[in-house]
């Protein structure tokens, strides 16, 4: 049989203990204190102010931008009463009342959840948030935090006073531009109908250089007056007072009166002007006169921009969730445009070539009507274009002017197809 073995010595047993239990329990209270300092340093890096209070409202922890925050003092803090720190904390704001009645409210349903807003008498702005203080599955108190949203609420406050000020601001330009530009309208009409008169008189008296002299006075005095009803179409649009004028009328007419208004513009250059439409493009209904100066505006540019090759105009229908619609696109072979001008295309006043020596002639104004024009109907206006390729823009609008999607939804080139 094998020998008993021998019981270990006190050494041996001792050893694992490293000091036996009062060893052991210090080094767990030392662990512990380690980690509770850990927790309590992260709980003051919070840039929030954060205080946990049981279900009687009794504060148990808080951190030091909670302190901060209220301006409590230490007496405050250590108070035992914790009526005392409330009264403290509600004497700061400027609703005391509600203050007190929210907190209440919040208490008497221990599973809600809420943010608000608290004014403080200082003019600080706190944003308090509360919901529950939770230990497993109990629930036994109630977490605040406090952020202080001062800063925010004045930036805001400024941006939209900014905001009305600009939007007054700029309803005031659009009246006085609207009533210097018919100030300006009606006696230019004159001076084009009397210079008219004195042309026709000067030609039966057969002086051809005063008529040709006469002819450059109404062609800038047309210039003059095309820019001047640029001006106040747009400052009725920015003042809301344009109206539109509907009515129902035939595609083909239309296209045909374009494109015998758009020819003379090409006099003299090697650039070919074509159409694409269906036999019968149908009818539109929507306002005559405006999709006519859409029309007539993307021509004039291709024109003005197209040195030599083709313009197209097409029509083609359209279908988009079940509504008709008609697309109206100028294409040209032009100088193109790239991308970050096109980002400013459609903003008044603003043009492919801003310099004082472009070749090109205008406003700027032209497209940033022309778009705001078709969404009153309910449409927008595309541009796709790469310098030295040509451009090209293409109109969207509803068959029927009205059932497009409401102002302000987003209108873009997805969801259409042909029909059939």
């Amino acid at each position: 049989m094998g020998k008993d073995r021998e019981p270990p010595t006190a050494g041996a047993a001792d050893a694992p203990d490293a000091g036996g239990p009062q060893a052991r329990l210090a080094r767990l209270e030392e662990e512990r204190a380690r980690y509770l300092s850990l927790l309590r340093a992260t709980f003051d890096a919070i840039d929030e102010g954060v205080s946990a209070a049981d279900l009687d409202g009794n504060i148990l922890h808080h951190n030091r931008r909670f302190l901060e925050m209220w301006s409590i003092t230490p007496e405050i803090a250590e108070a035992e009463d914790s009526a005392t720190r409330r009264t403290y904390l509600a004497r700061q704001v400027v609703d005391p009342e509600g203050f007190r009645a929210r907190i209440a409210e919040l208490y008497a349903n221990p599973e809600a959840e809420a943010v608000d807003v608290v004014e403080l008498k200082d003019g600080r702005v706190f944003q308090r948030s509360s919901r529950p203080y939770r230990v497993g599955t109990a629930i036994v108190g109630r977490v605040w935090c406090y952020r202080d949203v001062t800063e925010q609420r004045r930036a805001a406050a400024a941006l939209e006073a900014a905001r009305d000020t600009a939007e007054a601001a700029n309803r005031a330009k659009s009246t006085i531009l609207a009533n210097v530009s018919h100030e300006l309208r009606t006696p230019l009409n004159a001076i084009l109908g009397y210079s008219e008169m004195v042309e026709e008189e000067v030609r039966l008296q057969g002086l051809p250089n005063a008529a040709a002299d006469l002819e450059k006075v109404r062609g800038a005095g047309r210039h003059l007056l095309a820019l001047i009803n640029d001006l106040l179409d747009l400052s009725k649009i920015e003042a809301g007072r344009m109206d539109l004028s509907l009515e129902t009328f035939p595609l083909a007419g239309l296209l045909e009166e374009a494109v015998a208004t758009t020819r003379p513009l090409l006099a003299g250059k090697d650039v070919f002007l074509d159409v694409w439409a269906p036999p019968d493009p149908g009818e539109l209904h929507a306002d005559l006169r405006k999709v006519r100066q859409v029309l007539l505006n993307l021509l004039s540019n291709a024109a003005k921009f197209t040195s030599e090759g083709t313009i197209t105009l097409e029509a083609a229908p359209l279908l988009r969730d079940g509504e008709e619609w008609v697309a109206l696109t100028v294409r040209d072979t032009g100088i193109g445009i790239s991308p970050d001008q096109q980002r400013h295309l459609f903003v008044p006043f603003s043009q492919v070539d801003s310099s004082t020596t472009r070749p090109h002639g205008g406003t700027g104004l032209g497209l940033a009507i022309s778009r705001r024009l078709c969404q009153m109907m309910g449409g927008d206006i595309f541009v796709e274009s790469e310098p030295g390729r040509g451009s090209s823009f293409t109109v969207l609008l509803p068959r029927v002017a009205g059932s497009a999607p409401p102002s302000g939804s987003s209108l873009s080139e997805g969801g259409f197809r042909l029909p059939g």
